[in-house]
This record gives C-alpha cells, structure tokens and sequence, in this order.
C-alpha cells in the first residue's frame, strides 16, 4: 500500500503518520481489500476544504472530511481523502477525545468511502458506524 501525503497549509507531526497509516492498512485488511492499493491522503486549510465541499458537494462551507473515489480504470488508487486538520481540532475539543483520534476516526470514514460504504439510510449509516468503531478498536483508538 502506497499513501501519498499532502500538507497544504499545515504541518502534521510524524507520529500522526504513523497511526493513520495503521488505521488504512486496518481498514484494507478488515474488508479484505489487496495491499497494493494507493491512497491520497490531503491535510488542508478551512478555507479549501470549504472551497471543495462548495465545489463538489454544492455546499458553502466547512466540513472535516471529503472522499474522492477512483474513477474506475486500471489504476491501484483508491482515491482521495481530504481532512481538515483544524476543524478535526475543534471536534476533538467537542467531543472530548485526542486530535489523534479525530483524525484517525475522519481517516477511516474517509477510507470507507472509498471502499463503497456511505450512510444514505439508516441501516448503511449502522453499517459503516459498527465497521469504524472495529478498526479503531483494533488501532488502538476506540472509546
């Protein structure tokens, strides 16, 4: 597995490398998906992944985390995973948890997008909340 890290506007410390990186080779291994797959994985600023969610998502205003699936092909990538480091900041704070487990809990959302999971109904919205919880529980990181 490849990851391709992006820092725009922000600096993430090493050790927060490392635990995403296990939170993806987790998920991966958790829906039994190859290794041999490449991620995006982008930090940004309030102000771009406000101007991708306005973009993409027609809505004007900041979100914590963006998926990107591959568009089909014979490409390894995933896709991309875009994270705002200072909204994850203050959901954090919210909800009384480390900046590092906000950031792997919107990195395994991220990923499960990208996998095909998403919360349009109730049941897919358990679905995917029970496979999270898993793969934080076995990083480490669970509640």
């Amino acid at each position: 597995m490849k990851i391709h890290w992006d820092e725009r506007g922000v600096t993430l410390p090493m050790p927060y490398r490392v635990i995403l990186r296990q939170v993806i080779l987790e998920g991966l291994r958790h829906e039994a998906r190859a290794k041999d797959c490449e991620i995006s994985l982008s930090f940004v600023t309030v102000g771009e992944i406000q101007d991708l969610n306005d973009a993409y998502r027609d809505k004007d205003e900041p979100t914590d985390v963006l998926s990107f699936p591959a568009m089909g092909g014979v490409s390894a990538s995933l896709g991309d995973i875009v994270i705002c480091v200072e909204v994850a900041q203050g959901q954090a704070e919210e909800y009384g948890h480390s900046l590092e487990r906000e950031m792997a809990f919107l990195t395994v959302h991220g990923l499960l997008h990208l996998l095909g999971y998403d919360h349009k109904t109730p049941e897919d919205d358990a679905r995917m909340v029970q496979t999270q919880k898993e793969i934080l529980e076995k990083v480490g990181l669970g509640r």
